[in-house]
């Protein structure tokens, strides 16, 4: 993997993600090179030669950029998102600790912090985070197979050591979200994960399908190919909107379900379907 150090001019990026404000991305780029990431089309379209994963730009003076947009007053209230275009936990942060200085930064400032993860990583900012008076920490997790987790995510934690963040931050007295995002096809066991998420006393429970219009698709069947190769015939009629649109309506149906018989808050992070005038995120009652 190639690092290039880059500055940049601007921290805070305005976004319509419901509950935040805005979104703060450390990085350019992953680590954790998600095979189904939606963002590798984006990184082609910034003119990177370099598949997604396979090049990574640390904003090195991201902290200082940041403090002096807060300086301002103009965000005080505000929720910042971290991140949504790159995990903020990847490996680099180890070593870079930019995450880590814009917390710091942040937590003297009025301001919210949601964080969406995929790294055990971020049990090492604990002592910062609980300095916050609004904070709400997710962790995105699709399955409990650590052999799927290879395949799709090949440098993010391991499911159980996601679990034991989100155990660990409950303990701790955060607000925690569970993101099964994205749910993959015959290999997320959507009554198993949900069954342990519960029991780690998260809050919220959120569910999204594999977004399969950004480009994905053939990064997807390959691997399945390659490594799985007993649901290659199923995700070779992947692209097909009929039988798409029966899955997850299926899928839909059982979420719901697991959710009221657990008495678990819940939400989907999308829509049933563009037609529909609802918000992105609808939280089942």
């Amino acid at each position: 993997m190639k690092v290039i150090e880059t500055e940049c001019k601007n921290a805070l990026v305005k976004t319509k993600i419901p509950g935040c404000d805005y979104t703060l991305n450390p990085y350019i780029g992953c680590q954790h090179a998600c095979i189904y990431c939606y963002m590798s089309a984006f990184f082609k379209k910034m003119g990177h030669k370099e598949e997604w994963g396979e090049l990574v730009k640390p904003k090195t003076n991201i902290h200082e950029v940041l403090e002096e947009q807060l300086k301002t007053g103009k965000y005080e209230g505000k929720t910042i998102l971290m991140s949504s275009a790159t995990d903020a936990y990847q490996p680099l942060e180890k070593k870079y600790e930019l995450t880590r200085k814009c917390l710091e930064v942040m937590a003297e400032h009025d301001v919210g912090l949601d964080v969406l993860t995929k790294s055990k990583l971020i049990l090492r900012d604990l002592d910062l985070i609980t300095e916050f008076k609004k904070a709400n920490i997710g962790v995105s997790i699709n399955t409990l197979n650590d052999e799927v987790r290879r395949v799709f995510e090949p440098l993010a934690s391991t499911p159980e050591q996601r679990l034991k963040v989100l155990k660990k931050l409950k303990d701790e007295g955060l607000k925690t979200y569970a993101f099964i995002a994205p749910a993959l096809p015959f290999l997320t066991n959507l009554e198993e994960l949900f069954k342990e998420l519960h029991e780690t006393g998260v809050d919220l429970i959120i569910f999204d399908k594999l977004n399969l219009k950004t480009g994905c698709l053939p990064k997807v069947q390959a691997v399945v190919n390659e490594f799985l190769p007993e649901y290659s015939d199923f995700y070779s009629h992947a692209s097909n909107f009929k039988w798409q649109n029966e899955y997850w309506q299926e899928q839909r149906r059982l979420f719901k379900k697991l959710a009221e018989e657990y008495k678990q808050a819940a939400a989907f992070a999308y829509r049933e379907n563009f037609k529909e005038a609802k918000p992105i995120i609808e939280y089942l009652k």
